[in-house]
């Protein structure tokens, strides 16, 4: 327990000092990144001793209304401050190299005090056992991640990116309110250890709702997802990295979290989270596809990725709801493995990203290629990132993949109702049409950005980040190889949190997930072994050639011996089959420039698509909005006495409603 109030400390007391020395931005930097990063070592050594059973719980006098310094890292804390504290660290030497130039130029004081300020209202939201002090922590994290995305405001887009993160974050919010108020009417505390129980199957389905909608909202699942697109290419790409690694798990945390409150789930729940998964998976993938900004595309495939999640989760309610002790412990266990992976390979991908931002100035791929000569080991990170979140054997995203396909097979074999033997068919038809399509996905952006000839002379003079950026990528890789490793050992590793959402004896719970891991083992030597064959094969070759005189001369061109950028593909050209195919959802823009003469000089083709969410859900509803808003200035202007009693009535009113008042 000292060790996790010890890391918070230095977390936010570095983010402190480097505000005090903002003047200095070299300084603010060191100091700011460097008590991260001890900070957060310190909070991982605290969450693996509560994985391990080391949980601990606090209470303290809180002088708030209803509020409570109540503080209980179980299992299932534990487990989300694994990725929280590890990618945050890493994210801080990256950011610190990143930033490093800007040192001279801005202030940099401001932007460390809100990074330390976020990593530390995480850590405690995933910690917070009273409403208040949750709501508390959840409203600073958003505050503090939207001062990170407003870091370079002097651009429109960047204003934009913002005011939609606020307004999201903020809608959301208020459902979390709406249910904490709920929960309180019937426990009469904030406390979460009042909470266990007691509720009508009503209730506790309104309480499901509130949650699918204010959490999902920070999880960036359809159709909630609209910030997400906005704010990750706005923000600088160490806080990218942090917001989809770590933030949006916060979404799935309260998701958890509020599942735990409710008691025996209905299995509906688990098929409308099955169906909100494959949607978010499908529609995310599908918009990545169409991009041409990088980390717009990383952007929706974050969507995507939080669609992957509520699938397995979904799979696990329905398991938990049915009596299916498999298909529970597979649901969860899968859903926790993609948690920690996507935290993993989503980073590195955005500080790949990030590393060709910071040398090229360009995010754009249209403008990118032939990085892979100038950024080699980028270059191979991204590629390696790029392999793993396609979810591609050997590495840590097929390893998690694995798992929820599993627990589906396996149920199939299993003699259940109609609807939870259908379930894991659409499931597996789910991931799998999810899986191909990632891999188109990154084939474009990894092909696009890093192979061909450079499309602009920014690529052409383009070169290796420092070492703190490429260190940082190094670290995340190794993590995921590691990870890959020793993946078949991770299931039994999660058993404490399983066991938690399945509310089966953990030794049930162990005995499923070591059954899984031996299945995965199995697969994986499959793999390994294939893998040491080709290498056999291949060094045998070269044995057998060694003495032999080779000529070597290079391949038929077609009389293109000076190959250009204008031979090649580009994002949109490489997208545009899929952006037809899909053009419901894609509702994608041409643009052909070309003379008709018999003999144009120059042509050139675009294209762009369009969020039909955004469009036509939220655009309405903004423009709506902004006609209340200024039929309420009106009557402000007018009444002012009689705006502020109407204000003071309805807050009234909301407290008296959610402390039972009126029941």
């Amino acid at each position: 327990m000292d060790i996790y109030f010890l890391s918070i400390a230095v977390i936010t007391g570095s983010g402190f000092i480097s505000l005090i020395a903002t003047r200095n931005g070299k300084a603010a930097t060191v100091i700011g990144a460097s008590g991260a990063v001890a900070g957060c070592l310190l909070g991982l050594y605290s969450a693996i001793n509560a994985l391990l059973g080391g949980g601990f719980s606090y209470k303290g006098y809180w002088w708030a209304p209803f509020g409570s310094l109540a503080l209980n890292v179980d299992s299932l804390s534990a487990f989300f401050m694994l990725p929280l504290f590890t990618v945050c660290g890493v994210a801080a030497v990256y950011g610190a190299g990143y930033l490093w130039h800007d040192a001279g130029k801005r202030r940099l004081g401001p932007p460390w005090f809100f990074f330390n300020l976020l990593v530390a209202s995480m850590a405690v939201v995933t910690a917070a056992a009273n409403g208040v002090l949750f709501l508390v922590a959840w409203e600073v994290m958003s505050i503090a991640s939207f001062f990170l995305v407003m870091f370079d405001h002097h651009k429109p887009e960047t204003r934009h990116a913002g005011f939609v993160y606020l307004v999201a974050t903020h809608l959301g919010a208020a459902f979390i309110f709406a249910l904490f108020a709920i929960l309180a009417s019937g426990a009469g505390s904030l406390d979460f250890a009042d909470f266990q129980g007691g509720l009508t199957p009503w209730t506790a389905t309104a309480i499901f709702i509130l949650a699918l909608i204010g959490f999902g909202s920070k999880a960036g699942v359809v159709p909630f997802h609209v910030w997400l697109p906005e704010a990750h290419p706005a923000a600088p790409s160490h806080v990218s990295a942090v917001m989809s690694g770590v933030m949006i798990k916060m979404g799935v945390y309260g998701i958890f979290r509020t599942l735990t409150f409710l008691g025996a789930p209905e299995i509906w729940w688990g098929g409308l989270l099955l169906g909100i998964g494959i949607v978010s998976g499908l529609f995310g993938v599908i918009m990545a596809m169409g991009q041409r900004d990088i980390k717009r595309l990383l952007a929706y495939s974050t969507v995507e990725n939080a669609g992957i999640i509520l699938l397995a989760t979904g799979l696990g309610v329905m398991g938990v709801a049915n009596g299916s002790a498999t298909l529970s412990a597979l649901g969860f266990a899968g859903a926790f493995f993609h948690i920690w992976n996507h935290s993993l390979f989503k980073s590195l991908l955005f500080m790949g990203a990030g590393a060709v931002l910071h040398e090229t100035g360009e995010k754009n791929m249209e403008k990118l290629g032939g990085l892979i000569k100038r950024m080699p080991y980028t270059g191979a990170l991204f590629i390696f990132g790029s392999v793993a979140i396609c979810g591609l054997p050997p590495l840590n995203g097929f390893a998690g993949e694995f798992i929820i396909y599993l627990g589906a097979f396996h149920s199939l074999s299993a003699k259940t109702g109609l609807i939870v033997a259908s379930a894991p068919v659409v499931a597996i038809a789910g991931l799998a049409v999810i899986g191909g399509l990632a891999v188109a996905v990154f084939v474009k952006a990894a092909g696009v950005v890093f192979l061909g000839e450079p499309r602009s002379s920014q690529a052409g003079q383009a070169h290796e980040p420092g070492l703190r950026m490429t260190g940082a990528m190094t670290a995340l890789a190794a993590l995921m190889g590691f990870t890959a490793l020793f993946a078949p050992a991770f299931p039994r590793f999660i058993a404490g949190p399983v066991s938690m959402m399945t509310r089966q004896d953990m030794l049930i719970s162990v005995e499923t997930l070591e059954w899984a891991g031996q299945s995965l083992f199995s697969v994986n030597a499959g793999l390994i072994l294939t893998l040491v064959i080709i290498a056999g094969v291949t060094l045998i070759r070269k044995a057998a050639l060694g003495e032999r005189n080779v000529r070597r001369a290079i391949t038929w061109d077609c009389g293109y011996s000076a190959p250009t950028a204008r031979m090649q593909y580009t994002g949109s050209s490489f997208s545009q089959p899929a952006a037809d195919f899909f053009a419901i959802t894609l509702r994608p823009s041409k643009k052909l420039d070309m003379k008709q003469t018999i003999f144009p000089e120059g042509a050139s083709f675009s294209s762009s698509v369009s969020d039909v969410v955004d469009e036509k859900l939220y655009g309405g509803l903004f423009r709506q909005g902004e006609k209340l808003a200024i039929g309420a200035q009106k009557i402000k202007a007018i009444y002012a006495n009689t705006y502020i009693f109407y204000t003071a009535g309805a807050l009234i009113a909301l407290l008296a409603w959610g402390f039972g008042v009126f029941q």
